[in-house]
């Protein structure tokens, strides 16, 4: 009844859609936020001053954010390049150019798990792929990636692309283990010419599924919520918690309006 503002902090620029669409991460009294703009903020919890910023004058669709751990703070600092900047002072400790293709980007906050930094690129022109990407947290090299689309692009190389995931996987610390859910197949519902996605026939996978991936980067199981689909039903979102007996369970989530519930 007596919720009260203690204090504001302004975040100048702006992208695509607007500037800030993340979770701040709070850590040892700082609020960390990675921005749309390709900027990244640390203010004090207390008073809500600025300690550092980075500011970058980018526009990805995001969401995007910030990640924190082994004294470093992860973000972006180009479409698809992740930086890692000096927890204490902002300076930029290492870069990873991500962008394999043309129209990949980084739009989501990375996660961190097992010494990585794992985040994913989308794939927003024709002939990319996203991916999902393990990088070393001392130096940014890639110690895994998989593709959540093959190499045939399930047929037109021309028009078709997507995959790639919008939100931080869940993750298992004790084993490195991470839980994917990934995003919808291009062009949606089609491209003038192939109506109801036809020039990428069959079942288009990895979209619009869960993929559980170990810490050397292997799929161990994968389950496509929606097959072909051409509605964009992302399937995006996934948490590892227990069931009432205290099992583990990975719920996964999305656009499809649709609930489901794995043993992980």
């Amino acid at each position: 009844d007596d919720l009260t503002e203690v204090w504001t902090h302004d975040v100048p620029g702006s992208a695509m859609f607007g500037n800030l669409t993340t979770n701040p991460v709070v850590v040892d009294g700082r609020v960390h936020v990675g921005a749309l703009d390709g900027s990244t903020h640390v203010v004090d919890l207390a008073d809500g001053a600025e300690v550092w910023s980075v500011s970058r004058d980018i526009s990805v669709f995001g969401p995007s954010g910030a990640a924190v751990g082994w004294g470093l703070v992860y973000g972006i600092s180009d479409t698809a390049t992740v930086a890692a900047h000096d927890a204490e002072t902002g300076e930029i400790a290492w870069e990873r150019d991500l962008e394999v293709a043309s129209g990949n980007q980084v739009d989501m906050a990375p996660a961190l798990v097992g010494g990585c930094v794992l985040v994913s690129t989308q794939a927003l022109a024709a002939g990319s792929r996203g991916t999902l990407f393990a990088l070393d947290h001392r130096d940014g090299e890639i110690v895994w990636q998989v593709e959540t689309v093959p190499d045939d692009f399930w047929g037109n190389e021309e028009v078709n692309h997507g995959g790639g995931a919008w939100y931080p996987p869940a993750v298992d610390p004790d084993t490195g283990q991470s839980w994917w859910g990934t995003s919808n197949p291009w062009p949606s519902p089609g491209a003038p010419g192939f109506p109801a996605g036809s020039s990428r026939p069959g079942d288009n996978e990895d979209t619009n599924s869960a993929l559980a991936v170990d810490a050397a980067g292997t799929v161990t199981w994968r389950h496509q919520v929606f097959p072909h689909d051409i509605w964009d039903r992302d399937m995006v979102l996934t948490i590892l918690t227990e069931d009432g007996e205290g099992e583990p369970v990975l719920v996964h989530t999305g656009k499809g309006g649709r609930v489901l519930g794995y043993d992980p």
